[in-house]
């Protein structure tokens, strides 16, 4: 499958972030399309049953949609995080809130989609990006300003914002933060510019014309065994499977991110 003639098929971060880690891996899942359940731990499954429990409570706090607080405190860490929530997030009816909310962007070679958890526009044009960090901690603040992910959701938002907000603002109005709601606290910020925005496009067309070209049968999968201890194909590109371990460990930085 050519996937530059897939008009339907749109890069995400976690695609991207895929491919970087294992080219192998990205074809088994948005080439080949198989679907393979992995066996998380029950560590793994609480967090990610976290995730999804606070990023469908927050869309309903900022779409002002009436959370049962009374339900919510039977989860003490859960309520922890929406309290935590209001009070860093106070609803202003002067702004303007996109929870959870998904832009596309198409131009020729470049398709990408950006899955937003929360989008701010505020009265004098300035616009917030912020993403939900759970299970996280601040000491991972250069990691996250410097991924796909920040790459890619500030840039697909400087592109279409005049067609889906009806305005262009300055690149220093544009700002993606990180905000962890068990610490309440912002774990890292930046403020976007012109010369970081000319990067990130050089570098989203360079990784999407690799993933264009690149052979899979000359895959080398000796590049990549680090990350086959936490990958659901591991068993497909090895003709000696490697012996399982008695316990696996889990890593939350090695899990796609909650949508």
């Amino acid at each position: 499958m050519n996937l530059q003639e897939k008009k339907y098929f749109y890069f995400t971060q976690n695609s991207l972030n895929t491919f970087q880690n294992c080219p192998f891996q990205f074809k088994k899942k948005y080439i080949d399309n198989v679907k393979w359940q992995q066996d998380d731990s029950l560590d793994a499954e609480e967090k990610i049953e976290f995730g999804n429990d606070f990023h469908e409570t927050a869309q309903r706090y900022f779409n002002e949609i009436p959370v049962f607080e009374e339900g919510l405190k039977t989860n003490e860490k859960l309520y922890d995080a929406y309290c935590h929530l209001k009070n860093y997030f106070p609803l202003d009816s002067k702004n303007q809130y996109y929870p959870e909310y998904t832009i596309r962007y198409s131009d020729g070679l470049v398709r990408l989609e950006a899955n937003f958890d929360l989008v701010i526009v505020k009265p004098d044009l300035s616009v917030e990006i912020w993403d939900w960090k759970t299970n996280s901690s601040p000491d991972k603040a250069k990691r996250y300003l410097e991924s796909l992910q920040t790459k890619v959701y500030r840039y697909v938002l400087k592109k279409c914002m005049k067609d889906i907000f009806g305005f262009d603002t300055d690149f220093s109005k544009i700002k993606m933060s990180y905000f962890s709601p068990e610490n309440e606290c912002v774990i890292g910020e930046m403020v976007y510019s012109e010369e970081e925005y000319k990067k990130d496009e050089k570098d989203i067309v360079f990784l999407m014309e690799k993933i264009y070209n690149y052979d899979y049968d000359k895959f080398e999968r000796e590049k990549y065994l680090k990350r086959c201890k936490l990958c659901e194909f591991q068993l497909f590109c090895s003709s000696q499977p490697e012996k399982k371990e008695e316990k696996k460990h889990f890593s939350w930085d090695e899990i796609e991110e909650i949508r």
